[in-house]
């Protein structure tokens, strides 16, 4: 009798979990679009991840005409972005990619210090 009634038992616990109704885990659409076209995003918005910036150092007036310097350009987790040896009477210009969001880097300065800087229209001007 206990042999018969565990059997039912399981028989109706697995016909139960095999239910063959499929559950709906789509939610309704809020709008609808058919082609890349028709999202809506605000003005300005660019789908890029990275954008380009110009790194730039004005030529230094107190330096002589083949003073080099190591300038590091670095993110906020330490990751070295760039690394040129710099005339620094000359000064220079370099594209550096960074991504999207990115609104400060950091400058390790000729003296050896570690300074904050802004991006400021695309634009990375090191003092």
């Amino acid at each position: 009798m206990k042999r018969t009634t565990l059997t039912a038992a399981l028989a109706v616990l697995t016909l139960i979990s095999c239910s063959k109704e499929e559950k709906s885990t789509t939610q309704q659409p809020l709008g609808e679009v058919t082609s890349f076209n028709d999202i809506k995003v605000p003005a300005g918005f660019d789908f890029a991840g990275t954008r380009t910036i110009t790194v730039s150092l004005p030529p230094q007036q107190n330096a002589s005409a083949n003073s080099r310097s190591l300038i590091q350009i670095m993110d906020a987790n330490d990751n070295v972005l760039l690394k040129y040896n710099a005339i620094l009477s000359q000064g220079f210009q370099l594209p550096l990619e960074v991504t999207g969001i990115t609104e400060d880097l950091f400058y390790i300065a000729t003296d050896g210090s570690k300074r904050s800087v802004k991006i400021s229209n695309n634009q990375l001007i090191l003092k």
